[in-house]
């Protein structure tokens, strides 16, 4: 550099000395600086956000993903109920064709078994009747017999005794001959009946009050 290449650059720096400072460096550091921090705050504060974002959205994948589950495990029990149910209500319903069915065929059984009771009832009833008009007839037959038996011994004994206690032909003389009918005096006299049959009569009182002779 030659020695007035040397003098014109002194010159320069000197005249810029006196003017001042050169704010032009300062203002372009500033600059920087201040564009750094509000791209780093701006690219802390989107990473922030977007961390948040991630964070929130991944807590509301897992709640929709839960509730998701648990619709889906509410529908399969729903359903499950719902063919439980269904099974339950056909259980009922044959239950209830069965009872009806059970129920007719035991109030038939019963009207049968009633029927059949009354006619043997019945049945058993007139073989009864029978039965008791049957042995009513035998027994009224045997008590006819009896007292036809009955009636022919007692004349068999009337007789008999007639015959064992009939006066001899002596004691029939001393008695008087009385008509039988007529009327007596001596309660308790004996006489001879005036007619063939000779019997003896005796003085008792008579229907009338009056005392006749009577057999």
């Amino acid at each position: 550099m030659s020695q007035s290449e040397k003098q014109s650059e002194a010159t320069e720096e000197a005249n810029s000395t006196s003017k001042g400072p050169n704010w032009k460096p300062i203002l372009a550091a500033l600059l920087i600086l201040i564009i750094g921090f509000a791209a780093g705050f701006t690219i802390s504060s989107s990473q922030q956000v977007r961390a948040k974002d991630t964070h929130e959205y991944r807590q509301l994948e897992r709640q929709y993903n839960q509730v998701k589950s648990d619709l889906h495990a509410s529908q399969e029990e729903l359903d499950s109920t719902k063919d439980r149910l269904k099974d339950a209500q056909d259980d009922l319903k044959d239950e209830r064709k069965d009872n009806a069915k059970a129920t007719k065929e035991q109030t038939e059984a019963e009207q049968d078994a009633a029927r059949d009771a009354a006619k043997q009832a019945e049945k058993t009833a007139k073989e009864e009747r029978k039965a008791a008009e049957k042995a009513a007839k035998e027994k009224q037959k045997a008590a006819e017999k009896a007292a036809k038996e009955e009636r022919k011994a007692a004349e068999r004994a009337e007789r008999e005794n007639r015959r064992a206690q009939a006066p001899s032909d002596a004691q029939l003389n001393e008695l008087d001959v009385v008509s039988g009918g007529t009327f007596c005096t001596n309660e308790g006299a004996q006489g001879v009946s005036d007619r063939s049959s000779r019997r003896i009569l005796t003085c008792k009182m008579a229907s009338d009050g009056n005392l006749r002779w009577k057999d």
